[in-house]
């Protein structure tokens, strides 16, 4: 019987191999350590520690139109704006949606700017929006299921791009808003300027 003796090191210089319950307990410390590093990452993209203000609890514009409410009193309420293309001229486009007026007085939307820039007609040069005496509002709409038009012709925009529009009004003073273009289809398929 032969005895091979063997000293606690390796010919590299390195200590001798862990015991196996080092080992487990090194394997479990990574594990830990991964674990948390993954928990970090994934709370980190999801954006939850920020609470009310992440990314995922604000609500942006949608294909649905802008809604925005204008005015120091919020009583001028533009809602579900978006722009048609024309079928046949992709450069003019025609505004739907409705503005709401939730105040006593009258309030008329007097001018409309785009960019980029275009020549805009808005029917009859003005549009007067009631105001209601009993403050439950008055709606009018414009495009859409509507005999009140605003058009811009002349207008280069990609599809599904925007246009930043300011309206102009006599009480509500002034708001520009990013609104949609869509392609006149679906519930757009007939919304012209007459």
């Amino acid at each position: 019987m032969q005895t091979v003796l063997s000293d606690s090191t390796d010919h590299t210089g390195s200590e001798a191999a862990d015991s196996p319950a080092q080992a487990g307990g090194r394997r479990t410390l990574k594990a830990l350590l991964l674990g948390l590093v993954a928990t970090a990452l994934t709370l980190s993209l999801a954006g939850c520690f920020n609470g009310m203000n992440a990314g995922t609890q604000q609500v942006g514009a949608s294909g649905d139109g802008v809604n925005a409410d204008i005015g120091s009193d919020a009583t001028l309420q533009v809602r579900n704006m978006v722009w048609v293309r024309d079928k046949n001229n992709p450069k003019n486009l025609t505004l739907s949606g409705a503005f709401n007026n939730v105040s006593k007085n009258t309030e008329t939307l007097t001018e409309v700017v785009t960019n980029p820039k275009g020549a805009v007609t808005i029917t009859g040069g003005k549009l007067e929006i009631p105001g209601v005496s009993d403050g439950t509002g008055s709606s009018v709409r414009v495009g859409y299921n509507a005999d009140k038009y605003i058009d811009v012709n002349g207008v280069d925009v990609v599809e599904s791009g925007y246009v930043a529009t300011t309206f102009k009004f006599t009480n509500a003073g002034s708001e520009t808003l990013s609104i949609l273009v869509v392609p006149p289809t679906g519930d757009y398929a007939d919304v012209k300027s007459k």
